[in-house]
């Protein structure tokens, strides 16, 4: 009895299945990080000095509180995620889909995830509601406002997308 074998030629033809392997392995490695840079300006004194602290020090003062020192805590970076997280997690699970389909980058998607985080951290400044200012504070500085008195820890915050192991904003 004879056997006749047919041969077959398989050609391997990628839809996108490589890219977006390479894509899930790269969102498993980058984050977006917003929050005050350790490089930030020093904040500075009533007179204009520099305080012997980083901005991004005076910032944990301010979210976690300073009792020793009269500062209650008014937690910025907490209310605005807080705020945020729902929408957040929505916009998360579009740029997942706008990563997969190709349509953007990982590294692009982070970037936009944390140029809108930032912004609503910024924006916290405003809208949220936090421990009012003491009468000398508000004489001092002119504004019943807390946290803002010259602009600049507002204006130091920061994204950036980075590495897991970068970890530092």
């Amino acid at each position: 009895m004879a056997f006749n074998f047919a041969t077959a030629d398989f050609t391997r033809v990628d839809r996108g299945k490589d890219r977006i392997e390479e894509e899930v392995a790269r969102l498993r490695r980058r984050v977006a990080l917003v929050g005050f840079p350790s490089n930030a300006a020093a904040p500075e004194d009533e007179d204009g000095n520099p305080l012997p602290m980083t901005m991004a020090s005076l910032a944990l003062i301010h979210e976690k509180g300073s009792p020793a020192n009269n500062i209650p805590a008014r937690p910025l970076m907490k209310q605005t995620r807080e705020r945020v997280q729902k929408h957040f997690a929505a916009l998360l699970r579009g740029t997942i889909k706008r990563v997969y389909a190709g349509k953007v980058t990982t590294d692009k998607a982070l970037a936009q995830l944390g140029a809108k985080y930032e912004g609503e951290m910024k924006d916290s400044f405003v809208v949220e509601t936090f421990t009012p200012n003491r009468p000398a504070t508000i004489r001092r500085k002119g504004s019943s406002r807390p946290l803002i008195a010259t602009g600049a820890m507002r204006q130091s915050i920061r994204h950036k997308v980075a590495g897991l192991s970068e970890g530092k904003l």
